[in-house]
């Protein structure tokens, strides 16, 4: 494996540990929506990092494994021990899979959309003859 892919799965990893904690998507509930549109924006630019070092091939696995494997870190190393959750794994897999889904569709659209700028880029370059 090549240490490039390391690198850039536990950058991801971090960055999407950390991003529930500083946008938590609880703020749904109320008032402060800029939280949380901060919260889908850093994970759009996140991804588009990623997407950007990674190339072409690959993103998308790197993307969601890092929002993954963050959702797992933030579950177990914080919202667990911080919030006493006890309730068993039910409870745990429901907030994997909530902080998943957070993290990971924004990060998505937003590696998505380098790629589409990209796309964009190459084809206006090749038509102007460069």
């Amino acid at each position: 494996m090549r240490y490039r892919l390391i690198v850039i799965f536990v950058t991801g990893t971090a960055f999407f540990s950390v991003l529930p904690i500083y946008a938590p998507p609880i703020v749904l509930q109320s008032d402060e929506i800029p939280r949380f549109l901060f919260g889908l924006g850093a994970a759009a630019v996140a991804a588009a990092v990623l997407r950007l070092s990674v190339g072409r091939v690959r993103w998308i696995p790197v993307v969601l494994s890092g929002a993954l494997s963050g959702a797992i870190v933030y579950t177990f190393a914080y919202a667990i021990p911080r919030y006493g959750l006890s309730d068993g794994w039910s409870l745990s897999g429901r907030l994997v899979l909530w902080t998943t889904i957070y993290t990971g569709l924004p990060a998505l659209a937003g590696a998505a959309l380098v790629g589409l700028a990209l796309a964009l880029v190459s084809r206006l370059r090749r038509s102007s003859g460069r």
